[in-house]
């Protein structure tokens, strides 16, 4: 128990999905870089299956900072949490939940243009510099994709299920592209698919994309990792909770679609393919793969001084 160590606690489920969790694991690796033990809480998932570096939490324990990542954590929550842990980091995607934390973060690509004024925050980072992307998926800028090669991916959520329906409506219109379709065995259905498609099951996302030249995923933190991979994205809004980042990556200029119909699909397909490359290079700019660490080192001065 020696040494410094960090609580996150994060909400993953079928419903939530694991966006949570896999933002957090990736800063939470990027703590360990730095020799910071990390342990996780989370509903319905152990720390065994988060994957490294989480630990099981320890309730007798008092860590050094409580990361949380929780829509529903209260006020009176997290002040709870920073009062028995010391440190409060909250990850904060809407600036409207006013909360007291030492450190705020939104890595999303609209982050910085919130306002977090009422959080009191000693420290907020805010934005592309600070997402959970890492470098992993920026080299992959050097790995040329195969020609005309699509990915689709929802995730691990129950969301995965409709991507079976789409492929079948969407692939006939399309017939010169390869697609391949991330869907957990579990959320798959009996109907044949055509030709031009292939069932995957689920792999890190940055083995898939090294011959997708072209994704379609949801609007979160996938979609900012396919970008910083030097990849086009085709960005779908899949619940409300992203209609930030849909705003902001249409006025961008980049293609998305508002809902997960094989129509808007279709559309924002086309419209990728009229989209100028300097309007991708320019939010590529946006993500050089060294938010983690810069979250991790913020937290690690945190505990420093504390």
């Amino acid at each position: 128990m020696s040494g410094p160590a960090v609580l996150f606690d994060v909400a993953a489920g079928p419903v939530v999905g694991m966006g949570h969790l896999s933002r957090c694991r990736v800063y939470a690796q990027a703590l360990a870089g730095l020799g910071v033990a990390t342990h996780l809480i989370a509903d319905g998932v152990e720390a065994g299956q988060a994957g490294a570096p989480f630990a099981p939490f320890d309730p007798a324990r008092r860590y050094g900072a409580v990361v949380v990542d929780r829509y529903d954590a209260a006020p009176q929550e997290i002040a709870a949490l920073r009062a028995r842990h010391g440190v409060a980091v909250v990850i904060d995607d809407h600036a409207s939940r006013p909360v007291a934390a030492d450190i705020v973060v939104n890595g999303n690509f609209y982050g910085d243009s919130l306002d977090y004024a009422g959080y009191g925050a000693q420290e907020v980072l805010a934005g592309p510099d600070f997402a959970p992307v890492g470098e992993s998926f920026v080299a992959l800028r050097d790995v040329a994709p195969a020609p005309r090669h699509a990915l689709a991916t929802f995730g691990l959520s129950r969301i995965a299920a409709e991507l079976g329906p789409l492929a079948r409506r969407i692939a006939p219109r399309r017939p010169a592209m390869q697609f391949d379709i991330v869907i957990p065995p579990a959320l798959r259905d009996e109907a044949p698919t055509p030709v031009n498609v292939a069932l995957r099951a689920p792999a890190p996302l940055v083995e898939l994309l090294r011959e997708a030249g072209i994704v379609v995923c949801g609007l979160g933190v996938t979609w900012q990792e396919v970008i910083a991979a030097g990849r086009k994205a085709v960005g779908v809004r899949l619940v409300d909770n992203q209609d930030l980042m849909l705003a902001a990556v249409a006025k961008a200029g980049l293609p998305v679609a508002e809902a997960p119909r094989a129509e808007a699909i279709l559309e924002a397909l086309a419209r990728l393919e009229a989209t100028p490359q300097a309007v991708w290079r320019a939010a590529q700019a946006r993500l050089d793969g060294r938010g983690p660490a810069r979250v991790a080192a913020a937290v690690r001065r945190r505990l420093a001084a504390s």
